[in-house]
């Protein structure tokens, strides 16, 4: 045996000891290692998968929204902003299904999410951008109803939206994090301005899920949230892959 097969045997030892000394009853301790390390190996099958994925995303993010407003200012078509928007948006999109789950694999719900899908995909992102990048929810309301929808269907923007009974138009800038999510009230035009950060948005998307109250987190914690957020991620995860 190498030093390194010792090493190894000793450490699997120490774990399943570990292990045992909280199962209890003697005669339940070979069933009860077993279930704790299978528990904990399905656990971080699903951490890796989901780290996976998701760096591979936000890294991409990270790099085309650069593209669009930070870098490249010498170029002719410098700034491209919605795009950059676009991203963003698809990406909370994206989080939001594996938060809560892509209902479009139950195939008992298939006909209701088909015809609910759009508002379906709506509410999981508006949770998501309050459960984990901890925006606010009138502010969660607004980037919806102001920026994403018009973006994503009409390609811009309209030059103002009416919610809760209140006149908003848009404004943004690429890295003004004072600004981010700030409204402002323009009393001689009666209409209240919504204003975001392009680039603070990005850095939000990346921190709700790698920072240390962020997704990847909650995912791997052995807890009833975590496994809810586990069996979820799973099923959006075939959802992908299929």
């Amino acid at each position: 045996m190498t030093c390194a097969n010792a090493q190894q045997t000793n450490r699997t030892r120490l774990r399943i000891s570990r292990a045992a000394s909280l199962c209890g009853q003697p005669e339940a301790v070979h069933s009860c290692v077993r279930l704790k390390i299978m528990k904990q190996e399905e656990i971080n099958s699903t951490v890796t998968n989901a780290r996976r994925l998701l760096k591979e995303r936000i890294d991409s993010l990270m790099k085309d929204v650069s593209y669009c407003i930070l870098d490249n200012k010498n170029h002719e078509r410098w700034p491209a902003a919605f795009p950059a928007l676009l991203y963003c948006f698809s990406t909370i999109d994206l989080l939001g299904c594996l938060y809560w789950k892509c209902t479009l694999s139950n195939k008992n719900q298939q006909k209701k999410c088909l015809d609910e899908y759009s508002n379906g995909v709506t509410n999981k992102s508006f949770n998501y951008m309050m459960d984990f990048m901890h925006y606010p929810e009138l502010e969660s309301k607004l980037i919806q109803k102001v920026f994403r929808h018009k973006i994503v269907h009409l390609a811009q923007p309209s030059p103002s939206q009416k919610y809760a009974g209140k006149e908003y138009s848009w404004a943004y800038s690429h890295n003004d994090r004072s600004k981010h999510l700030k409204i402002f009230v323009e009393p001689t035009m009666q209409v209240s301005i919504f204003h975001i950060s392009i680039w603070s948005l990005t850095e939000d998307i990346s921190d709700s899920v790698f920072g240390s109250t962020g997704y990847l987190g909650k995912l791997a914690d052995d807890t009833p949230e975590g496994h809810d957020l586990r069996e979820k991620f799973n099923n959006a995860y075939k959802e992908i892959l299929s």
